[in-house]
């Protein structure tokens, strides 16, 4: 995506962003950077993809607590319709400037389906890897 409607600060704070997933052994994804822990899960479950969710603040715009979690929970029940692992997750600002925001990893998941999920719930962005094992952000607007 050469152009985006999403200001340069926010995706610099994307970016940034402490990708943490709370797997028996908790880790965390950073963009650019590769993952032995992502490559161990691939080989766990057989997985070659996996997307970093949430249905929290649409468009980075802060939302209540409650519609913030009815909308994760929607999310998360339609990640659940493709039978693929799902693991809790929480995005969270390194800085502390902004609280972090529940999250899921869904494994096995497709870029397309990862970006019309995001695309679905308002969100700016989603973080996607594949077999490189380098989450990646991925613009959607």
């Amino acid at each position: 995506m050469s152009k985006s409607a999403i200001p340069l600060e926010t995706i610099a704070a994307y970016r940034a962003t402490h990708y943490r997933v709370i797997d028996q052994i908790p880790f965390v994804l950073k963009i650019g950077r590769p993952s032995q822990h992502l490559q161990r899960l691939f080989r766990e479950y057989d997985l070659h993809s996996a997307a970093f969710l949430t249905a929290w603040n649409p468009f980075s715009h802060p939302t209540s607590e409650a519609d913030n979690r009815a909308a994760q929970a929607r999310l998360e029940n339609d990640i659940s319709q493709n039978s693929l692992p799902v693991i809790a997750g929480e995005g969270v600002d390194p800085t502390g400037e902004w609280p972090g925001e529940p999250s899921v990893l869904a494994l096995g998941l497709s870029l397309e389906a990862a970006s019309s999920l995001g695309v679905q719930y308002q969100q700016n962005a989603i973080v996607w890897a594949d077999q490189d094992i380098k989450p990646q952000l991925i613009l959607l607007r």
